[in-house]
């Protein structure tokens, strides 16, 4: 498990501070700026491939009005392993262990959204993503 909390510190360190919306489209992570989600299907075939116990791993990048995360989203075969960095002052990590992830959905000032959640080895709740209404695929 450390093996793979230290790989993905790594691999996010190599994220530049300036991830621009266009590479990270490109390289084809879910994600969401303001109102548009990208490539949830991408998502939906994680959690797929976690009930059929199929290692996997994604990436999900936020962009908000003066902040952006990045994070991974991997699979082991037997362990859900997220770990995002926040692009503040210090760039900080932090990795979080689970066993499932489940969709909420909900209204918000006449909007649906669907909320993700990893569910920890803990039963508490971490919130992985929220897909606004309108969604596209690349």
């Amino acid at each position: 498990m450390q093996d793979i909390k230290y790989e993905h510190i790594l691999e996010l360190s190599l994220i530049p501070k300036k991830y621009t919306f266009q590479m990270a489209l490109h390289n084809q992570d879910v994600m969401r700026q303001g109102f548009v989600s990208y490539n949830t299907n991408r998502l939906q075939q994680f959690m797929d491939n976690v009930k059929a116990n199929i290692p996997d791993k994604i990436r999900i990048t936020f962009y908000g009005i003066d902040n952006q995360n990045v994070s991974i989203l991997q699979y082991d075969g037997s362990l859900i392993i997220f770990t995002i960095r926040y692009f503040d002052d210090k760039s900080t990590y932090q990795t979080t262990y689970g066993y499932k992830i489940i969709k909420r959905f909900r209204t918000k000032n006449k909007e649906h959204l669907t909320d993700y959640f990893l569910v920890t080895l803990y039963n508490d709740y971490i919130p992985l993503f929220i897909e606004p209404a309108i969604t596209k695929q690349t």
